[in-house]
């Protein structure tokens, strides 16, 4: 049984650890988010509030490395093998390397593929709570268990660790993700014993053989003040092409009268009544620039209708899925609230690695087109991290008790979910102004049924 401990890492040399470790079956139902008030016992930090360090493969690192899947160069996959010798299927656990096309220069060429008595070492920021930070440590089947045991008692991997604690301090700010893959050989009799493996970390050779791999999320920045957006008042100039879900207005006025009821008071510059398409979660950034030139914006609308060809046109268009908004978070200066993508079920999907691999198909597709002079203006093609809407903005600083009051109710929101929706299609807009006005739908494009 995989454990799960969570450590709220404070000045307390006493943190209860005794308290802090729990059955992943536990976990995973609380990421269920049972809408319940976490305790204001500073003692006691709630399960939300916490780094999160997880042993094994298991259900809560399951979910969490499915949500990730669209952002980690290693992916965790569970296939399901016929067994030639019995009626029953048996798991077979893999981590696989993803090639990254609009990103050639930093393509790995070793070994993509480990199975049995491989492993993975990933830190990324909590996608509950990217304030907080979760770290797993998983083994490939009993005999990858045994391998990263050895491992994390080599020296070897003690030196790595220290390097990539050293890259990650000198990366800051922003929020990064870092993989260590281990592969281990058995080279003894006793499958059951760490000193009969033979471990070594994967070599990153796309950046001077380093023994990890480091993947940048966001340049967001955690800030002590919460300062205005003068954009608010005085918006600037750009060119944004994104493919968004938009809320329905229904959907929206749920949100807004979950969430914003008790800011009424405040000062903000809110989403839905400032903007032409109101709540919306971006799915793909395809391209930004800011104070673009005529010339320059009529090149890009063209791009715009032919990423819109493009992505009408793939093989690759996901299937419908269930949005869900939950839980708010402050982010520069702006309140948003945290979206997923779920099951049927209910159970948080990798919806989003089929959106990343379908919009990165249609770039690299363009750019070997008649189009392709133009590829070089797609600037960002990537995947916002965390995955939000963008419920209102301050238009100036905000004073102590309006910080406060909008810090208590994001405490008070870790375990809530606000609205839950089905998304049968999705859309390409192009936005002229910052924060996101002016903005138009090049077209909509549905989603492949389930049925």
């Amino acid at each position: 049984m995989g454990l799960v401990q969570y450590v709220h890492v404070t000045s307390q040399e006493d943190d209860v650890l005794a308290n802090g470790l729990i059955c992943s079956k536990h976990a995973r139902d609380l990421i269920s988010l049972d809408g319940q008030t976490p305790s204001m016992d500073q003692t006691a930090p709630d399960f939300f509030d916490r780094d999160w360090l997880i042993v094994g493969e298991n259900n809560l690192s399951d979910v969490l490395l499915r949500i990730m899947q669209a952002y980690l160069p290693w992916i965790y996959r569970v296939n399901y093998v016929q067994n030639v010798m019995q009626p029953k299927t048996r798991t077979q656990v893999e981590i696989e390397y993803v090639s990254r096309p609009l990103h050639p220069e930093s393509e790995h060429l070793g070994i993509r593929l480990l199975r049995a008595g491989s492993s993975m070492i990933v830190l990324f920021p909590n996608p509950f709570n990217i304030k907080r930070d979760v770290l797993i440590l998983f083994g490939c089947h009993r005999s990858g268990q045994y391998a990263l045991e050895s491992a994390l008692q080599s020296a070897a991997l003690k030196r790595n660790l220290a390097l990539l604690t050293e890259r990650l301090q000198a990366a800051r700010p922003g929020y990064l993700a870092a993989q260590i893959i281990v592969e281990g050989l058995l080279k003894g009799s006793d499958t059951h014993n760490p000193t009969s493996y033979k471990t070594r970390a994967v070599e990153n050779n796309a950046e001077p053989s380093d023994p990890f791999w480091l993947a940048t999320l966001s340049k967001h920045t955690e800030q002590a003040q919460l300062t205005g957006d003068g954009r608010c008042e005085n918006p600037t100039s750009i060119f944004d092409v994104s493919l968004l879900v938009v809320l329905s207005r229904p959907e929206q006025q749920q949100l807004r009268k979950a969430v914003g009821a008790s800011l009424d008071d405040l000062d903000m510059y809110w989403e839905n009544v400032q903007g032409e398409i109101g709540f919306h979660v971006t799915l793909f950034e395809f391209l930004l620039h800011r104070e673009p030139a005529e010339e320059l914006v009529e090149r890009l609308q063209v791009l715009a209708e032919a990423l819109l060809d493009g992505l009408k046109g793939s093989g690759l268009i996901p299937e419908q899925v269930v949005g869900r908004v939950r839980q708010l978070e402050i982010l520069s200066n702006s309140l948003t609230a945290y979206a997923d993508f779920l099951s049927p079920e209910g159970e948080p999907t990798g919806w989003m690695d089929g959106i990343r691999k379908w919009c990165e198909a249609v770039v690299a597709r363009i750019g070997t087109s008649e189009t392709g002079s133009e590829h070089g203006l797609m600037n960002a093609a990537s995947v916002p991290f965390p995955l939000h809407v963008t419920l209102c903005r301050f238009p100036r600083a905000l004073d102590p008790s309006a910080q406060m009051k909008l810090q208590a109710l994001v405490t008070e929101s870790r375990r809530k979910e606000f609205v839950r929706f089905p998304i049968k299609s999705v859309a390409l807009v192009v936005g002229r102004k910052s924060p996101y006005r002016d903005t138009k739908i090049v077209g909509e494009i549905p989603l492949r049924s389930s049925d």
